[in-house]
């Protein structure tokens, strides 16, 4: 039976703008659909519920469905040409809701909108009502890297800002909730300080994405932040308490938090750093007296649900953070050479299935295409064994490494979500009379009820549990490939592999193998295909003996000698600097006599990772021009394409490429510092530091503009 007892006049806003109709999820629809039937049930009127969708009432598609039967074995030709030629466009639908839950029309998403109604519905509510804003939907992190996030609206940003200045009509005194479970929607919880009786529960930090965002949720509408919220409100009633049960039972990367959780741990770092300590040193040597049970108790059952072990301070969480995160670049590494070995041995499968399977215009068909093309490679792999074998063998270590990376994700969630419950056991003691207060005042908004909880309420959606994170670095460990430290190219006819360079410290370094030797087998592996030498040593086992059968280059003697060495690890690189920490040393070429541009010393320098076949690089190159004379920075273009392909691209672009250029003939400078994709733009300024990176052109240089340089002293010469 639906309960019709409500505390006080309550007005409820729902939105998920989507962005576009491509971006707008299936789920988005099912978490609106959930929520109107959880106030339907607890007597909610329809007049007091607005629904703000995409485009509204308008009949235009906009929203991206998924098909009812997803097809198998789709691996196969995932990021082959075979995928991307012939993979269909998402069916794009109308949304209808079901009418008599909520005010008609729908409204669309668009600012103007959401204005419109809070000028008529804001000046409604009086001091013991309550207006709760609930977002499902995606949303944008602050490009200066603050809490200035924002909410997709249809085609639009709803920013923090704006919101504030929006709620304006709102009194004062009504109570305002906000259920937020978009990407980096922490950034709203700022909005506490624009009102005094505002709260409300976040799915991820401003920084961070949550789960409502990844193209997972797009097929799965039972996961998430939002959907676990309405199964708790439900039992509950309550934010505060709802919250709560939703750390133990959102099994995904999200991090929520709630507006109390925010100002006290701002409010207590700010003491720390007042007092010149660290806020975990603060935290822990108050946690000895903190006597909250069931805070220690929830504490208790989230470290056991997630396999986080006994974490027994804030700093033990911080620490846990931090090796999870380092076990996940690993991972990164590892699984990214294992991915590269198996997509290599795809794309050359599919290369003739090409030719063969044209892309259709009809939706439809390209469906039928696309199963045609994976039944197709399934009949491939099968019709050779020993490329059954190989794909087999590294395809195993991909999927295990998915596996552990959403592990990892989900655990280093669970480990924040620790650390806010520590600093909750440590409560607002410490802090001034005025902080306490506020303090206050935010946890009897988030506990005031918005509804009765439910006479009988469902069971607890209890996800299953995960196995300890003490054990993440070996299981990460245990996929760490071969490496034998040989940069090659393929022979004519693919007939084995040709010795180009070696990498230092590497066991083909220590053995006899000389630049320009033609590896043909691997352990009695012939090396019949591209990249099949790549592939042979990934799957050689660290610490064991391997047999390169090889003919030298040097001898005139025909035939070929065994040369044996020992496998090694593969070596994990340093990780990629982040703006503010200094840029590893790179090992260049100039590309023609003369030196290249000093990096770190004295002005900044731009570094522009580009390549030939680059189209974008080559649209940047006038702007790139224009941008290092506005700013008197040297740009230094750097490039691991051979140098003869370098000439020609560069003779032909005549005057429009006026840059030095630096060769990177192993990828190194490009690994230093995570370079995949171009172009790519890095700010170095004194001392090495990176001061800004970022990725693509698209009209623009993507860079912010440079803080000017610091005048020179009185009397000091300038140039």
């Amino acid at each position: 039976m639906p309960s019709t007892l409500l505390l006080a006049a309550l007005k409820v806003l729902i939105l998920a703008g989507g962005g576009s109709a491509e971006d707008n999820h299936h789920s988005h629809k099912a978490h609106v659909d959930a929520l109107l039937a959880l106030l339907a049930d607890r007597g909610v009127p329809a007049a007091d519920v607005a629904l703000f969708w995409a485009d509204g009432a308008d009949p235009a598609p906009d929203r991206a469905v998924l098909p009812d039967d997803p097809l198998t074995d789709l691996w196969r030709v995932e990021g082959t040409r075979l995928d991307s030629d012939l993979s269909p466009e998402p069916l794009l639908e109308n949304t209808t809701f079901e009418a008599g839950r909520f005010a008609d029309p729908v409204r669309p998403a668009k600012r103007a909108s959401l204005q419109a109604w809070l000028t008529e519905v804001g000046p409604t509510l009086g001091p013991d009502d309550t207006l709760l804003v609930a977002v499902t939907d995606h949303g944008e992190p602050d490009p200066t890297g603050g809490n200035e996030t924002s909410i997709s609206l249809w085609g639009e940003q709803w920013t923090v800002s704006e919101m504030a200045a929006d709620l304006a009509p709102v009194p004062q005194s009504a109570r305002v909730v906000l259920w937020m479970s978009q990407c980096f929607s922490g950034g709203f919880a700022d909005l506490h300080r624009t009102r005094p009786n505002l709260c409300g529960a976040f799915a991820a930090h401003p920084d961070r994405p949550a789960f409502g965002c990844y193209p997972e949720l797009a097929a799965r509408s039972d996961v998430g932040h939002f959907r676990r919220m309405v199964d708790a409100l439900d039992r509950h009633g309550t934010l505060a308490a709802a919250h709560d049960e939703v750390l133990l039972t959102d099994d995904t990367p999200d991090t929520p938090h709630l507006t109390s959780d925010v100002m006290l741990f701002e409010a207590l770092d700010g003491l720390a750093a007042a007092r010149g300590a660290e806020v975990s040193r603060l935290l822990d040597a108050r946690l000895p007296t903190a006597v909250d049970a069931g805070g220690w108790r929830l504490l208790a059952r989230l470290s056991a649900r997630y396999g986080l072990g006994a974490p027994r301070s804030y700093g033990d969480a911080l620490a846990l953070i931090d090796r999870l995160d380092r076990a996940r670049y690993a991972l990164g590494v590892w699984g990214e050479a294992w991915r590269a070995a198996d997509l290599n041995a795809r794309r050359r499968l599919a290369e003739p299935l090409l030719r063969v399977l044209r892309p259709a215009r009809d939706r439809g068909e390209r469906r039928k295409q696309q199963a045609r093309a994976i039944a197709a490679m399934g009949e491939l792999i099968a019709a050779e064994p020993e490329v059954q074998v190989r794909i087999a063998r590294v395809r195993a270590p991909v999927d295990r490494a998915a596996a552990l990376l959403t592990r990892i994700d989900v655990q280093e969630a669970a480990a924040i979500r620790a650390a806010y419950l520590f600093t909750r056991l440590v409560g607002p003691g410490p802090l001034s009379a005025g902080e306490r207060e506020r303090y206050a005042d935010l946890r009897a908004c988030e506990s005031a009820p918005l509804w009765p909880p439910a006479a009988e309420p469902s069971p607890v959606l209890a996800p299953a549990q995960l196995p300890p994170a003490s054990r993440i670095e070996g299981e990460v460990e245990a996929l760490r490939p071969g490496w034998l430290g040989v940069t090659y190219r393929d022979a004519p006819r693919h007939r084995g592999a040709v010795v180009d360079r070696f990498e230092p410290g590497s066991p083909a370094l220590a053995s006899s193998l000389a630049v320009g030797d033609r590896i043909l087998e691997v352990d009695g592996w012939t090396l019949r295909r591209p990249g099949g030498f790549r592939e042979a040593a990934l799957l050689a086992i660290p610490g064991a003996r391997a047999a390169l059968r090889v003919r030298r280059a040097k001898r005139r003697r025909k035939g070929t000698e065994e040369i044996p060495l020992t496998v090694a690890p593969m070596p994990l690189p340093p990780r990629p600097p982040v703006v503010g920490q200094p840029v590893p040393v790179m090992r260049l070429e100039p590309l023609d006599d003369g030196p290249l541009p000093a990096v770190g010393e004295g002005r900044p320098a731009l570094l522009f990772f580009w390549e030939p076949a680059c189209k974008p690089c080559a649209e940047a190159l006038p702007a790139l021009a224009v941008w290092s004379e506005a700013y008197d920075t040297p740009v230094v273009a750097i490039t691991d394409a051979p140098a003869a392909s370098v000439r020609r691209f560069v003779r032909r672009q005549g005057s429009r490429f006026g840059f030095p250029v630096a060769l990177d003939p192993a990828g190194e400078a490009a690994r230093l510092l995570a370079v995949e994709r171009r172009p790519v733009f890095a700010l170095v300024g004194p001392g090495g530091v990176l001061l800004d990176e970022g990725e693509g052109y698209v009209d623009r240089i993507p860079l912010r503009e440079p803080a000017p340089a610091a005048p020179p002293p009185d009397g000091a010469p300038s140039d």
